[in-house]
């Protein structure tokens, strides 16, 4: 069979991809009905908004618990809505895999991870449904390093450090500082706490934390961070990690380390 590309859609053929979408689950049962390819059809279903029932869970970002707060702060490090050949996806990319898989699982995401020419992965699903809802309830957008900010009005009190400690998983680092006892043996402690983002969405954190200090980073003119110290970078690790099911293991060995030690 002839495939078609670049052809307008019909109102008949629109008419048709809407009703299969409800009916079927997968691609394969829907492709047939058409003579297009399977891009052009995955790309008209994104821009009507239509979404087949097992890609991913449209409704993830509304279950408002800890983990859900948490893979948001982790998208607003590492993740975009990017357009890809006329369609819109939800993206994150991390050089964690695993990290990845438990993100895909919990928001039962059934496409594949991708491995890019940079050595990153990244976990993309085109759901309309999905992007729309970040947008209209979190104030996310395809332009996010340039206009996003921290949502305190969105994100409860209570989950305010799940976000923030995706956001740490994502674009933070625990800086380690070597000093040495007196038997001469060498040793170290916890030195700083550091976020790195864009400069609307550290500005908008440093709102938070006016006791952090800001520092530019000189190979990105658009880029800040967010350094906190002592007892404030303590407190605020005890914070983010009390009582948490998912963090990204290499960083809380980090801490958990550190505060073992002491």
């Amino acid at each position: 069979m002839i495939k078609i590309s670049g052809t307008k859609w019909t109102i008949e053929e629109v008419e048709k991809l809407k009703e299969l979408s409800k009916k079927y689950s997968k691609y394969k049962y829907i492709v047939p009905h058409f003579d297009r390819s399977k891009s052009s059809i995955t790309n008209k279903m994104h821009n009507l908004g239509l979404t087949l029932l097992d890609n991913v869970d449209i409704n993830f970002f509304n279950r408002k618990d800890e983990i859900s707060y948490y893979i948001l702060g982790y998208w607003f490090a590492d993740g975009c809505i990017m357009y890809k050949s006329g369609g819109y996806y939800f993206s994150i990319v991390s050089n964690d895999i695993e990290h990845l898989k438990r993100i895909k699982k919990e928001m039962e995401i059934k496409t594949k991870i991708y491995e890019n020419s940079n050595d990153a992965y990244e976990v993309r699903v085109g759901n309309k449904k999905l992007i729309n809802n970040m947008i209209d309830n979190f104030k996310a957008d395809y332009k996010k390093t340039k206009i996003a900010t921290i949502p305190y009005d969105i994100i409860p009190e209570k989950h305010f450090y799940d976000f923030l400690r995706g956001y740490f998983d994502g674009d933070g680092s625990i800086n380690l500082q070597k000093y040495t006892v007196k038997s001469g043996q060498e040793k170290q402690t916890l030195g700083s706490l550091r976020f790195t983002g864009a400069k609307n969405i550290i500005k908008s954190l440093y709102e938070k934390f006016p006791e952090a200090t800001l520092t530019t980073d000189s190979r990105k003119n658009d880029c800040l961070y967010l350094n906190l110290f002592g007892d404030e970078m303590r407190n605020l690790l005890t914070k983010m990690y009390k009582d948490s099911k998912i963090y990204l293991k290499r960083k809380y060995k980090v801490y958990f380390n550190q505060i073992k030690n002491k």
